[in-house]
């Protein structure tokens, strides 16, 4: 999403299929007047969009990740105050 509001047109490109699937309905149709592909995936993405089901489940994921990416960070933060220590 950072290339959608840094407006990077070269990554928007590239990753424009990933990027459809987290655009509002407005911005949706702005990507979709460039690309008959994401045209025609449109009205599939919004109908994803709004079901709470599927909503409810990419959040318990996203949160799913965020703590492994947490731990990992600590756990490597951990490692790397008691190497310091042994080698002082």
């Amino acid at each position: 999403m950072e290339f959608w509001y840094s407006k990077n047109e070269k990554e928007i490109e590239k990753y424009k299929y990933l990027i459809m699937l987290d655009l509002g309905l407005e911005d949706l149709e702005k990507l979709s007047k460039k690309d008959k592909v994401v045209e025609e995936h449109k009205m599939d993405v919004e109908i994803i969009n709004r079901d709470v089901r599927f909503r409810e489940y990419m959040i318990e994921e996203e949160n799913k990740r965020k703590c492994y990416n947490s731990d990992i960070s600590i756990a490597k933060e951990e490692g790397l105050q008691k190497g310091m220590k042994e080698q002082a």
